[in-house]
């Protein structure tokens, strides 16, 4: 199971694969949707870490679609942000019904959808 924090200044929120449990944080109470999840979302850097703990990638999310491998930022001399490999990666929210979801497609591999909620308390 995997499971991203978002930290980018607007509080944590969890989005966890669909169908699974989401582990070691509050009870999700209510689900984010559009237009709040785009918002939440674009321009900002997504942390995923490992079930067991641990740190595993960052991705941002750039606004219109693009998703980079974020790694130690730009200007890092030893591993900056991936555009180059990266550039068929897109993110784009969702929207069936009333319920909107996270799609991640990382080039030509299936895509993965997530969906947001706000833990308990609020964030």
């Amino acid at each position: 199971m995997k499971k991203l924090l978002l930290a980018a200044g607007v509080g944590a929120a969890l989005l966890g694969l669909s169908g699974q449990a989401l582990a070691l944080c509050a009870a999700p109470s209510t689900q984010v949707n559009d237009p709040a999840l785009t918002t939440l979302l674009s321009g900002k850097t997504v942390c995923v870490a490992k079930a067991g703990g641990g740190w595993e990638n960052q991705e941002y999310h750039q606004p219109g679609g693009a998703l980079f491998d974020y790694k130690k930022g730009p200007g890092d001399p030893v591993d900056p942000t991936d555009t180059a490999t990266n550039s068929n990666n897109r993110w784009a929210v969702v929207n069936v019904s009333r319920t909107s979801t996270v799609t991640h497609t990382y080039g030509t591999n299936p895509p993965y959808s997530w969906t947001v909620f706000l833990n308990a308390g609020g964030s």
